[in-house]
């Protein structure tokens, strides 16, 4: 059996669901997991990271590179 938080991946919508409800959050401002990536990669903008480092990790392609390639500029 695998160790961590659950034994199955999570869907986005139980992901939602456990940030509104960590936060309390209301109708008029409630969260989503997608909030999630926009934070993170809005932290890494400001932080500098590479803009096809961070089209990666929003899981978006680049059709100019493979991901092979950029994944190893990334890591650098």
């Amino acid at each position: 059996m695998p160790v961590g938080l659950s034994v199955r991946h999570f869907m986005t919508g139980e992901i939602g669901g456990f940030l509104n409800r960590f936060f309390e959050t209301t109708a008029d401002n409630h969260l989503t997991s997608h909030s999630l990536k926009e934070t993170t990669l809005s932290w890494c903008a400001k932080f500098g990271v590479d803009e096809d480092c961070r089209t990666l990790l929003g899981h978006h392609g680049l059709s100019s590179q493979g991901k092979g390639t950029l994944l190893a500029t990334c890591l650098k």
